[in-house]
């Protein structure tokens, strides 16, 4: 029930909260518990368990909105962190967290051009420098080939240089690999993501505790 309430992450935040005052009062109750009855008779003893099994309610009830809160770190956007070059987990927590939802800025760098670099094209180029071959980059990220080799052709059209480019040969046939400037592309892509991120944060938050928890259908 606690773990279903606030999820996984929040329980923990909760637990880590109450654990102190809980200790100290299981390793005293034995001996208040024998005083009291003791010296007020079994009725006064049962009154005074009653109230503070409300008190204890009442403090895990004050903490919901908290832990609710603490619960939404562990999304998919903080999960692929650590496997991208130029983002810090640390710095990906700087992000706004409420309700078990998380805001977050999609960025997007538009040229003079009109040429657009945004996150589908920064994954397709890691997923190439890792791969080895646009194909296999496309099969990784669930998309056909052409599909891909077209956001590649975008991207290189988009600058003086390539950003990618083949080589041939080799026991597999040849493949793909970025270019000097095209891993300094990337690399300069996440890195104005994490400052936007970060520069966001506090705006994000107070955005999100204001959302809707349902915004209906997208236009």
């Amino acid at each position: 029930m606690p773990s279903s309430l606030f999820g996984r992450e929040g329980y923990a935040v909760l637990m880590g909260r109450i654990a102190m005052p809980t200790f100290i009062a299981q390793a005293a109750s034995p001996s208040i518990g024998a005083w009291l009855l003791g010296a007020f008779g079994a009725t006064a003893t049962l009154e005074v368990l009653f109230g503070a099994t409300v008190v204890n309610i009442a403090l895990v009830l004050a903490l919901v909105p908290f832990a609710r809160k603490r619960r939404c770190c562990a999304t998919s956007w903080v999960r692929k962190a650590p496997s991208r070059p130029n983002v810090k987990l640390s710095n990906v927590q700087h992000l706004a967290c409420y309700g078990g939802a998380m805001a977050h800025i999609r960025l997007t760098l538009t040229m003079n051009s009109g040429a657009r670099i945004g996150l589908g094209k920064a994954e397709l180029l890691e997923s190439v420098q890792s791969s080895g071959s646009i194909s296999a980059a496309a099969r990784t990220m669930g998309m056909d080939y052409k599909r891909a080799w077209l956001l590649v052709d975008s991207i290189n059209r988009a600058f003086a240089v390539p950003a990618v480019e083949r080589v041939t040969g080799g026991t597999g046939g040849g493949g793909a690999v970025l270019t000097a400037f095209g891993r300094d592309l990337l690399a300069r892509y996440r890195r104005l993501e994490t400052l936007a991120a970060q520069m966001a944060a506090d705006d994000l938050e107070a955005l999100e505790q204001q959302a809707a928890p349902d915004a209906g259908p997208k236009v």
